[in-house]
């Protein structure tokens, strides 16, 4: 038998049981569809959250790490402790960044001498290198240029037209504070100004899906650095004298490439320390270092997301169970009612093997069809979604960040979207398994 044929015995088999494979290919496809959807929509999410949280620095992240004072050993050792500190960061492959502190209206920047190659730091919009160049979140914006601050209790709409009117009128520009120095703008930082978390406050306006999920992403305050050139530094009238870096200091700065390699470094069991066991005092003999997140707060962002990955991981894998007992249920009953169609293979002089794999190929085409029916209509589903609630989601990032946030589109593929596809071939081949006697019946 040649692989065609293979191919068109499959074929007709699937065109012989037309409904029962319409139906099982609809209702498999309906679990699929709504794994799928939520899928899709939650890592779309997520990468829309991440990415405004960490656009800044290109996806890389800025820790700051500090001696805890209520678990350090006591006597504590400020020195031992920052080498322990730096150790760790190198272990996790991430590179100290060396802290000078600049003031600039009162206003305390950091400046990183390793940023250097950060897209911020080359600004093609500024030519007089004399001016310094800062980046801040909007807070400080409005304390430099003295900006009234519009009242927290206003409309959700009312703070997203205010957060973009400071940011079109100040990003990118040269401004000149209240003490009359100039400074650049050369990015405006996520903060936590207007909003403690990502949810739309508004008492009157209604519910939208992404609620349960925005009012568990918390925004931080974000630092403020400058970057310049060194020769900028002579310009007196523009800024205080940096100040050196404190070699006592309890705290150190590091640059990581992804969100994933700084996570890895968080859970270093002398970093890592949950919200409730910390509140309750309960972090464990070796816990000794606080970790935060520079710019923003992608780290507890990231950690967040994946306790929701871990709920619903469960969820789709009972999903997936129940997936295979229909299917399986479903293609035996297709293989119970092919036994005249067995006998004429078997009157063909069809081989027990020839017969498994047409009915093999056959259960494997309509789990084909099943999920490219269900990626087909999520995708619809989720452009559907975009399109009712892209402006909500783009209010909420703006408000919830504290800066202008551009067009979002929600869509991210996850790989486990690939439990139920394997759920799938294991009710092809569990079916085949438990139908063996079926498919060359000894009469």
């Amino acid at each position: 038998m040649k692989p065609l044929d293979y191919l068109r015995f499959s074929l007709a088999g699937i065109k012989i049981h037309k409904k029962r494979t319409t139906k099982i290919v609809f209702l498999t496809g309906l679990i699929f569809m709504v794994i799928t959807t939520i899928t899709f929509i939650l890592q779309g999410t997520e990468n829309t959250i991440l990415k405004n949280m960490t656009s800044a620095m290109d996806g890389r992240i800025v820790v700051k790490t500090s001696i805890d004072p209520d678990y350090c050993v006591k006597p504590c050792n400020n020195n031992e402790n920052i080498k322990q500190i730096k150790d760790n960061i190198q272990t996790y492959r991430g590179k100290i960044l060396n802290t000078t502190n600049i003031t600039i209206d009162n206003q305390v920047f950091y400046k990183f001498e390793e940023l250097k190659d950060s897209k911020n730091t080359a600004n093609p919009d500024q030519t007089d290198i004399s001016i310094p160049s800062i980046s801040a979140p909007i807070e400080t914006i409005l304390e430099l240029v003295d900006i009234k601050i519009q009242n927290p209790n206003t409309q959700n709409s009312s703070k997203v037209s205010f957060i973009k009117e400071v940011v079109d009128s100040t990003l990118h520009k040269v401004i000149t504070t209240k003490s009359g120095k100039k400074v650049y703008v050369s990015d405006i930082y996520p903060s936590n100004f207007f909003s403690h978390n990502l949810t739309q406050p508004d008492v009157n306006q209604n519910q939208y899906p992404l609620d349960m999920i925005f009012n568990q992403i918390y925004s931080t305050k974000s630092l403020n650095i400058i970057q310049n050139n060194k020769d900028s530094f002579s310009n007196t009238n523009n800024m205080a004298a940096p100040t050196s870096e404190n070699k006592n200091t309890t705290e150190v700065f590091a640059l990581f490439e992804d969100i994933i390699s700084a996570s890895n470094y968080f859970h270093d069991k002398q970093n890592y320390c949950t919200r409730l066991k910390y509140a309750l005092g309960s972090c464990g003999e070796d816990y000794r270092y606080h970790i935060e997140s520079v710019i923003s707060d992608p780290i507890n962002t990231y950690e967040k997301f994946n306790e929701f990955w871990s709920v619903f991981r469960l969820a789709v894998t009972i999903l997936s169970i129940i997936l295979i007992i229909v299917t399986t249920s479903t293609y035996t009953r297709i293989i119970a009612k092919d036994k005249q169609i067995i006998s004429i293979y078997k009157s063909m002089y069809a081989t027990k093997r020839q017969i498994t794999t047409i009915f093999t190929l056959q259960l494997f085409i309509i789990c084909l069809i099943t999920i490219i029916f269900s990626i087909a209509l999520s995708f619809v589903f989720t452009l559907i979604f975009n399109a009712i609630n892209m402006e909500n989601i783009q209010n909420a990032l703006t408000v919830g960040l504290s800066t202008k946030v551009n067009d979002v589109f929600i869509f991210g593929w996850n790989n486990i979207i690939l439990i139920p596809i394997y759920g799938l071939i294991v009710s092809v081949v569990l079916t085949i398994l438990l139908n063996n006697q079926s498919l060359y019946p000894k009469r």
